[in-house]
């Protein structure tokens, strides 16, 4: 982890992301710390530019501005509810918390356009061949300009083939 100074950093963009306040950082040239960059875009879920010049300010500015102007949804939730016997090993996600079997990853705002990409890593049991209902994942938010919240299910399943080509019909 990072000491002093740059855990409170983290800390304060942890907290502001948490309010609705996203912090995007820009590292410049070639003196610069890129771990402490890319980790306060990381906790403020906003973006880490790198830029080998500054001529490339404006342009990059320009667009954070346009993302932040066009926000689409706020107070972005993701409840994964597993089965028991699913061991969940690790979650790409910059915030989320556990509470017994359910995963609950916290993604901020979104704006027009942005792509948000979360993964899990699961380890099920050994199972036979066939098809098995392992939980569910319930998407929440609020529109933006609106306090109404919108939800999203989906139920997750897990398929056991020993057909390797038959893998990606099942990807999801």
């Amino acid at each position: 982890g990072l000491a002093g100074g740059a855990g409170q950093m983290m800390q304060m963009a942890l907290e502001e992301a948490e309010s609705g306040i996203s912090l995007s950082t820009f590292g410049v040239g070639n003196e610069f710390n890129e771990d402490l960059m890319a980790s306060l875009s990381e906790n403020g879920r906003g973006m880490y530019y790198f830029i080998d010049h500054p001529s490339q300010l404006p342009t990059i500015l320009a667009k954070e501005f346009t993302l932040t102007e066009q926000v689409v949804a706020t107070g972005m939730k993701i409840e994964v509810d597993l089965r028991a016997d699913i061991a969940l090993n690790k979650v790409y996600a910059n915030k989320y918390d556990m509470e017994q079997s359910k995963l609950i990853i916290y993604g901020g705002a979104l704006s027009a356009g942005e792509r948000r990409r979360y993964q899990i890593k699961l380890q099920p049991p050994a199972l036979g061949s066939g098809s098995y209902a392992v939980g569910g994942v319930q998407l929440a938010y609020t529109p933006a300009g609106t306090e109404q919240v919108v939800m999203a299910q989906q139920e997750l399943n897990l398929v056991y083939q020993k057909n390797i080509k038959g893998i990606d019909t099942h990807t999801d």
